[in-house]
């Protein structure tokens, strides 16, 4: 008989090897498999079943659970997260073909035909989520159109998005090579016509914390991303780029200057332009820094209160991130703009919240287990993998 000596499976245990098996690791997914067979008598009855859904096609996952030993109650519940997650996949795939229909586009000598084609595109894009390729198949419409000032605008959003909001705006469905190529030239021609050499670089940069290089050559061959040190300084601090795109500025800067010089560049930016008027993407500053002056606080917590009637996930989040800062949160709460929580019991309202949306799954998860919030209920979300098919 097998020993079933260490048989016993801890939440990052178990977490580690469904990671396996949806990451396709042969190796490791392999020698959990080996230690699942060897404990069957010892583990919790949702602890193996777990591992064989894991190990499953989608298209068993309702057989198994009706075939399993639980209650119909508790069946039903996990078929639930099951149909959630592949409806999720569902969606995913059908946007996709529609994203790649728009980014592979290509103009006819029939100039009605082509303007249904692209009136039908317009109306698609409203399916989409904000992010990266509802961005891009906006640039293909103004492009299109030759619309310049709208192209600018389409740029410039993007230049305002902050690395956090990668898990929100990213790319998270696979896109042929073919579609990539005409993302690249799409890129090329959209930026053609910016005369703008700063603007196109800093987009440049937000582009490439999105998509690796070797996705976009020509695009990133044609852009320069590298700022020197004295450069930024000075648009930090130059009348028309500093208050244009503040955020970007304050994030090429961070690590690279004191704490106190972007301290004074920041609060001269909001010399020049209340926190009020700033772009709801570019208040992420203010999790990490606050000025002294009592008006310019005031300032803020009046654009973060706007920002929290806003339902989007990344915005949602970015009111989380605040609450961390124990001087926004104090007065966040005064001003009843998040509820009086323990900050652990704020992140893990919103995380579990997210998590179980069924969107942003590894993501969320990822964010509890960093509270230490290990509940494995939170595991069959990432069992139902329907990617992993």
């Amino acid at each position: 008989m097998p020993s079933t000596e260490g048989c016993k499976i801890t939440f990052r245990q178990e977490l580690a090897a469904i990671d396996s098996l949806n990451k396709k690791n042969l190796e490791l997914s392999e020698k959990w498999g080996q230690r699942f067979d060897r404990c069957a008598q010892k583990l919790n009855p949702e602890e193996l079943l777990r591992h064989q859904l894991a190990s499953s096609p989608s298209s068993e996952w309702e057989s198994m659970l009706k075939k399993s030993n639980l209650s119909k109650s508790r069946i039903d519940e996990l078929l639930a997260i099951a149909q959630k997650r592949i409806a999720f996949r569902v969606k995913v795939e059908r946007l996709r073909g529609i994203i790649e229909q728009i980014l592979n586009f290509k103009s006819s000598d029939n100039k009605a035909k082509d303007g249904i084609v692209l009136q039908r595109f317009g109306r698609d894009l409203t399916r989409f989520p904000n992010g990266v390729l509802k961005q891009f198949g906006l640039l293909l419409l103004a492009s299109e159109a030759k619309n310049r000032s709208l192209l600018k605008s389409l740029i410039e959003e993007v230049v305002h998005w902050e690395q956090r909001v990668l898990p929100f705006y990213g790319i998270d469905m696979p896109l042929s090579d073919e579609t990539w190529k005409s993302v690249d030239v799409l890129l090329i021609n959209a930026t053609a016509v910016i005369d703008d050499s700063v603007l196109l670089r800093a987009f440049g940069t937000r582009v490439f914390q999105f998509i690796e290089r070797t996705k976009l050559p020509k695009f990133s061959d044609l852009v320069d991303t590298t700022w020197s040190l004295s450069e930024l300084r000075k648009l930090a601090r130059s009348a028309w780029y500093a208050p244009l795109i503040p955020a970007f500025w304050y994030s090429q800067l961070a690590g690279r200057v004191s704490t106190n010089e972007i301290a004074i560049v920041v609060d001269s930016l909001l010399e020049r332009t209340p926190a009020k008027n700033w772009n709801s993407h570019d208040l992420w500053v203010f999790s990490d820094w606050l000025p002294g002056n009592t008006n310019k606080r005031d300032d803020i917590f009046e654009a973060v209160k706007e920002l929290s009637k806003r339902e989007e996930p990344y915005l949602r989040e970015l009111l989380v991130r605040f609450s961390e800062n124990s001087i926004l949160r104090r007065e966040l709460e005064s001003r009843k703009i998040i509820p009086s929580k323990a900050l652990f019991k704020l992140k893990r309202d919103y995380y579990t919240d997210l998590l179980k949306q069924g969107r942003q799954v590894d993501y969320a998860l990822y964010q509890l287990t960093a509270l230490g919030d290990e509940d494995k209920e939170y595991l069959w979300w990432f069992v139902f993998n329907p990617f992993r098919d």
